[in-house]
Order: C-alpha cells, then structure tokens, then sequence
C-alpha cells in the first residue's frame, strides 16, 4: 500500500523549518516525507515516525494520525496528577537519525523539576513496541511515572453524538475475577478500567486496524479527557511499578 504525501510533506516542511530553529532537538532525517522526524517506520498497513521533539506519530494507509505523548506524571500529596512539561533542549540520542531500523531506538529528555526520562521504540514483526523509565527524579519528591499517551480521534468532520454511538471498539477487559474478557462496544462506557489489549476498527481509519497490547504485568486504560466525546479519545499505558520477572516492560502497536 502506497502513501500519498504530497501535501503532508509540504506542511510538515514548514513545520520543521519552524521548529528545528526553535531549539536543539534530536537528529533529523533528510529525505522527504521524514524532514523533522528522528525515525521513520514504513510498513505495509502502517506508517510510524518519531518526531525530533519526541513525540509519535502513527499514521493508517488513508493518512489519518494518531498522536503519541511519552509523558513523566507527577502524583502529588492530595492524589493529583500533573503531566510536567518536557525541557524541549534536553532531548539526546546516542544514535543517529533512522528510517526502518532493525534495533530499538532510545533518547533521553527532562522535564521540569530536571527529572530524567527515557524512551525506547522497538521493531516489531507488523508493529513497533514503546518503552520507558523515569532515570533520574531531579528535584522532584513526589512519585513519578512513565506514561505513553495515544490521542485517538473518531471523526474528523461531523461532531455528532449519534455518529459516535455507533463507533464500535473490540478491547479485552482485564478483571481479578473473571480473566480476560473480550469486549466490543463504546469504551465511553469504560473509562479507566484495566484493560490488555485494544483494537481499533474505525471508519475514520478505513482498512486499518490497530491493536495496542499491554505487556504481562501492565495495563491500558481509556482516559476521560474532559472534552466531548465527539473529539475522540485517549489510550493512557503507564510503566508498571513492579516488573515481572522475564518480561520487558512495553506497550505493542500491530497495524493490519
């Protein structure tokens, strides 16, 4: 499946020349369409870049995007949660720019309060899996967590509440009690319950469907962003507290 980029590339040029000058970012590759990326990614049902500001971009076969955060979490004394802010100059990789690696990807970045984080994107048969860690708290006293954040957007023109009712989303609930439990049907229904995997088959994104897995010992969870339901939703997986033994932490992104 071929990707028409003509016209994201010229507005991702611009983009770029904007925010390369802005700040030192991570490396850039130079071939269009990835001016302004750190990785470029192109699969069959998929298209996946890391941009030089750190954040992901996962893009279906009819260019509609999917915007990922990796974000450090504050929780605060009276159980408030406070995204911090990423210190856009901090951002570092020991590795070079890349288009279609074979190895996982890492960078490094700090947010305010100088606490330290870490990124890492793997290659997957089909997909990618993301990764990270909190290195180094700075002078942050509060607990910290690693977070990766997918805003996903059910329509782009019609914000209609009768459109979305008929949005159907398969996802498998994990529950002490009974399992795995698969499930198809709107996940407004369902914030922040512990979830292990997600499978998006949306008309927005015509014949791709996604699917974002939690490793064994993790979970995702649908994020009630305060906004109308209209405007989508958010896909929250946090780095668990304790590991399990022979398990890498990560979240996996299939695309078909």
């Amino acid at each position: 499946m071929s990707f028409d980029f003509k016209k994201k590339s010229l507005l991702l040029f611009f983009w770029s020349a904007f925010t390369l000058s802005a700040a030192a970012q991570l490396p850039c590759l130079s071939k269009k369409p990835w001016i302004g990326y750190f990785v470029g990614m192109e699969e069959k049902g998929f298209r996946f870049g890391l941009t030089a500001k750190g954040n992901g971009v996962l893009t279906s076969k009819n260019n509609k995007d999917l915007l990922i955060d990796f974000d450090v979490v504050e929780s605060t004394s009276s159980g408030n949660l406070i995204k911090k802010k990423l210190k856009a100059d901090s951002l570092v990789s020991e590795q070079a720019a890349r288009l279609n690696p074979q190895e996982p990807i890492t960078y490094r970045g700090k947010v305010t309060g100088d606490a330290e984080f870490e990124v890492t994107v793997i290659p997957e048969n089909k997909g990618i899996s993301m990764t990270g860690q909190i290195l180094n708290p700075g002078s942050l006293k509060n607990p910290l967590f690693f977070e990766i954040n997918i805003r996903i957007s059910l329509r782009d023109n019609e914000p209609s509440e009768r459109i979305l009712k008929k949005e159907s989303i398969e996802y498998t609930s994990l529950s002490q009690d009974q399992g795995e439990i698969p499930m198809r049907e709107n996940p407004f229904t369902h914030i922040d319950q512990e979830l292990i995997a997600v499978e998006i088959d949306s008309e927005i994104f015509k014949s791709t469907v996604f699917r974002f897995e939690a490793s064994k010992g993790s979970s995702i969870r649908f994020v009630d962003r305060e906004e109308p339901a209209w405007k989508g939703l958010v896909l929250a997986w946090r780095l668990p507290t304790q590991k399990v033994s022979g398990e890498v932490p990560k979240l996996t992104i299939l695309a078909r």
